[in-house]
């Protein structure tokens, strides 16, 4: 546990203590608990007062939620796990296609002239390069059916 997290559990801990204080017999001042959980008593009177974390107060101005996070250290890891070491440009640009997914975009996608004005609409990221076939599991089967044409029709690779 991090130093700010173990801050944070002895404030909760010390909270917990005054209001379970409040609701028995016994008489404990916030000072008294700060005391205790060695936590600064204008920090434990803000919070019982209702008071956000720094954390909690600043979620709005965050661009990534917490399962976006998650989602880019889970890339990395794999990264690192597959022997890339990761750059500050690399993290940027999985960050990046990972807020570009929230999106969408206005695609055409090549019909015939009279249907000419109609567009589909085609999510960015993960979606969007599912949509450019960029997916082994849908290549591989392709690929294995484009060799067996080949062999089968005899076509020779300088006649593609």
């Amino acid at each position: 546990m991090g130093e700010g997290q173990d801050h944070e559990t002895r404030i909760k801990a010390a909270l917990d203590t005054y209001e379970k204080a409040q609701k028995g017999s016994k008489k404990l001042s916030l000072r008294k608990a700060a005391q205790m959980f060695d936590v600064p008593a204008s920090t434990l009177h803000h919070r019982a007062a209702g008071r956000e974390t720094r954390q909690e107060s600043h979620v709005h101005q965050q661009k990534l939620s917490a399962g976006e996070e998650k989602i880019i250290a889970e890339r990395c890891l794999q990264m690192s796990s597959a022997g890339f070491s990761l750059l500050a440009a690399m993290l940027k640009q999985i960050a990046g296609s990972v807020l570009r997914s929230h999106t969408i975009t206005l695609v055409n996608i090549g019909l015939p002239d009279f249907f000419d004005g109609i567009r589909s609409y085609i999510p960015n990221g993960l979606d969007y390069t599912r949509f450019l076939a960029d997916d082994k599991a849908i290549l591989k089967p392709w690929f294995k059916t484009f060799e067996a044409a080949q062999q089968e029709y005899d076509v020779q690779p300088e006649n593609i």
